[in-house]
């Protein structure tokens, strides 16, 4: 399949709303809080997925969530606060993330960042200190938080995390690439001819698996993207087996797609490119 490139577009207003929050923040947040992103969650901080309370019954927008990997970091939301471990063991706790009816439905982290998607919002938590300067004053990253609403009214399908950022795939066939601190006045959106409804996404080793997607002629495929910037190198592969409710696992650090358990491909990657991609069917235990 030929490379396809992204639409620029003018940021969303998801967008420049946070840029003016974002430099706030930045030059506000002067009192550290020592934090600064691989997929996902430890055992010992399981994925906390509070319950939904709006106060005139709006119905919560809903996603896929991320798969979970075994890591030695972890996180999650306990009363409104999210704690954060490190690999060391250093324990980060952040409060006052989230506004009044807000509600956590991912939560996922790694080495360098901690991310949730709320009902309004992404919630970027860095593990490591970031920190700036300018002129003579030190600028402290304590969390930045980007509006959400109008990708849920498109409806988000499904979710990924990069080590420094983030891409939402939307019903509607876009996928939105968005970094955690935007530097830039545009955004990469790719579109592609696929119906994703239903599907399920992961970022792993950096490359972006999508699976499955509908063609045109109604044959299910896996996408395997290597994106940057303006350029898409894409590859689809023919997924044979009829792998119904079938979603990204992993088991180990090996990444599955499949039901674990029962009929799965393993995803064997001995490159860099999509081309390096290669999918060896799992054996019902």
């Amino acid at each position: 399949m030929q490379s396809q490139g992204p639409r620029k577009l003018a940021a969303p207003n998801f967008l420049n709303q946070c840029a003016s929050g974002c430099r706030k923040l930045f030059y506000s947040a002067l009192i550290a809080i020592p934090l600064l992103s691989y997929p996902c969650v430890s055992h010992a901080f399981p994925k906390s997925n509070p319950a939904v309370k709006f106060e005139k019954a709006e119905k919560a927008p809903t996603i896929r969530k991320s798969p979970v990997r075994r890591q030695s970091v972890g996180c999650r939301f306990e009363k409104g606060v999210l704690e954060y471990k490190l690999r060391d063991g250093t324990v980060k706790k952040v409060e006052d993330l989230l506004e009044r009816n807000e509600t956590v439905l991912d939560l996922a982290c790694h080495e360098r960042y901690a991310f949730a998607i709320t009902s309004t919002s992404l919630i970027v938590v860095p593990g490591r200190l970031e920190k700036e300067k300018s002129g003579n004053v030190e600028v402290i990253l304590r969390f930045t938080k980007k509006d959400l609403r109008e990708m849920h009214k498109k409806g988000i399908q499904s979710w990924a995390f990069a080590d420094d950022r983030c891409y939402f795939l939307s019903k509607n066939g876009e996928l939105t690439e968005v970094p955690v601190i935007v530097k830039e006045e545009t955004i990469p959106v790719y579109r592609f001819p696929f119906d994703f409804r239903g599907s399920a996404m992961v970022f792993h080793r950096n490359l972006l698996f999508i699976a499955p997607a509908i063609s045109k002629e109604k044959t299910k495929v896996m996408l395997v993207l290597k994106l940057s910037g303006t350029k898409a190198n894409i590859r689809k592969i023919a997924l044979e087996q009829d792998l119904k409710d079938a979603d990204f696992y992993y088991s180990g650090q090996k990444l599955f797609f499949g039901i674990d358990g029962s009929d799965s491909v393993e995803i064997k990657i001995r490159g860099t490119e999509p081309s390096d991609v290669r999918l060896i069917a799992k054996k019902r235990k």
